[in-house]
């Protein structure tokens, strides 16, 4: 359940960061990301 958690907040902050920083994430390093943190 806190792997669930945790992976909600990250989309959380995936979603919302570009819009309060006006920033965009790099799609690389995104896709990166996802995937480990669907292995961990």
């Amino acid at each position: 359940m806190v792997g669930g958690e945790i992976f909600a907040i990250m989309a959380a902050i995936y979603y919302w960061f570009p819009k309060i920083a006006g920033r965009m994430y790099n799609e690389a390093m995104g896709r990166v990301h996802f995937v480990w943190m669907f292995v961990a």
